[in-house]
């Protein structure tokens, strides 16, 4: 199967590595519908909670052991940075069908290897990206389509952050995930910010480090998406978590809960028409369940490795511009193995024009040098051939 499609696996035998909460949330949820945990390895702890859970379960040590199980539909990959983009490359290397918790990591380049690995061999990676399945987020993009194109969007957000990240991050009643390596909250909106008005054209951030690397680290993101509109996006204790997006036609505030599970109020305005609703929404990883199980249709956008690999890019665009104080271009280039080999490829065309004009410079002091140029360019030639059949093949 094509990662990407509509189309999702139906795992009923699952291998679970570390001991992440949303890993435990999914595996329980799933075991409600009729999987089965048949192996773990992590701590202590998880050992305790997958016995309760799965009494068959075969407990290990060895993360090699569990994903080298040949009867594991599903491999979910939820151990903490870097071991989980270490046991990422790994699975990718066996293709086993991976659910990896969201950020796989921290470099950019794990996310273009597993891209590449998946454009060449076709099994499927997904993400946990819970906040896809939030209730609140469904009905807000049905609210979205009264308003219009996002060309004239002016957006601002708060999101309050503390020593541990985001306040709540998907909590399940089993573990606490601020006893847990968090990852800086910004990684989960900068996918909520794709959903909400499409790619990011250009950034601009403004924080008291240079990087991302601590959870409660203060930011203020600006910035605007290609298909027009701009946002400002501001991350600090002490804020109300909530946004406003205010157009021509109408506008939208919302206080609460933004992607994770928790109560939310909303006002949608248009022109003279006001509605307003408040909810709480259903457990996203009852949905999230589904999804893997039955492919439940109507349940969003699932989410696919590039939304990962597009979310790094974002990640990545603003640490750049906190760095070197600048505005931050996206240019959404696909990470294929087609489209690298074109810009390879490229490449090597200059750098062989520019040797061919030195050779021709110097030939009238080193005549011989003349014959060099047909040489390259039948090596050239031949490159290009031998890439295209391999792409082809």
């Amino acid at each position: 199967m094509t990662p990407g499609t509509s189309e999702t696996a139906s795992p009923c035998r699952l291998a679970l590595i570390g001991d992440h909460p949303w890993a435990r949330a999914v595996v329980e949820a799933v075991q409600r519908r009729g999987g089965c945990l048949c192996v773990c390895a992590g701590p202590a702890s998880l050992t305790t909670w997958a016995v309760r859970w799965a009494p068959q379960v075969i407990v290990s040590d060895d993360a090699a052991f569990v994903l080298s199980q040949p009867e594991v539909d599903l491999v979910i990959l939820a151990d903490a940075w870097p071991f989980r983009a270490q046991l990422l490359l790994q699975a990718v290397q066996l293709d086993r069908s991976v659910l990896v918790v969201h950020p796989a990591d921290r470099n950019l380049e794990v996310y273009y290897v597993v891209q590449l690995a998946l454009e060449e061999r076709r099994f499927p990676v997904w993400p946990i990206m819970p906040h896809r399945f939030f209730e609140g987020l469904m009905q807000l993009r049905s609210s979205l389509r009264h308003l219009g194109e996002a060309n004239d969007w002016q957006l601002e957000v708060s999101i309050p952050v503390t020593g541990h990240g985001q306040t709540t991050v998907f909590a399940n009643e089993c573990s606490d995930p601020s006893e847990y390596s968090q990852p800086h909250p910004f990684w989960w909106w900068a996918d909520w910010l794709r959903l909400l008005g499409g790619e990011v054209a250009e950034v601009y951030a403004v924080g008291e480090r240079p990087s991302l690397d601590s959870p409660h680290t203060p930011l203020t993101v600006t910035g605007r998406w290609e298909r027009g509109g701009h946002f400002v996006w501001r991350l600090a204790p002490g804020l109300g978590e909530g946004f406003r997006l205010q157009t021509p036609t109408g506008s939208i505030t919302w206080r609460g809960a933004t992607i994770h599970p928790g109560t939310y109020h909303c006002q949608f305005q248009l022109a003279n028409r006001c509605t307003s609703y408040e909810s709480s929404g259903r457990s996203v990883w009852d949905v999230y369940a589904d999804w893997l199980l039955r492919g439940t249709a109507g349940v969003g956008q699932p989410p696919r490795w590039s939304d990962a690999v597009a979310a790094a890019e974002l990640v990545h665009a603003v640490e750049d511009s906190l760095r070197t104080r600048k505005a931050v271009s996206l240019l959404h280039q696909e990470y294929t193995e087609s489209s690298v080999f074109k810009s390879q490829a490229a490449t090597i065309g200059c750098g062989t024009v520019w040797l061919i004009l030195v050779l021709a410079m110097i030939s009238p002091l080193v005549p011989q040098a003349l014959y060099l140029i047909p040489v390259l360019l039948a090596v050239c030639l031949a490159l290009f051939v031998a890439g295209w059949l391999a792409l082809r093949r």
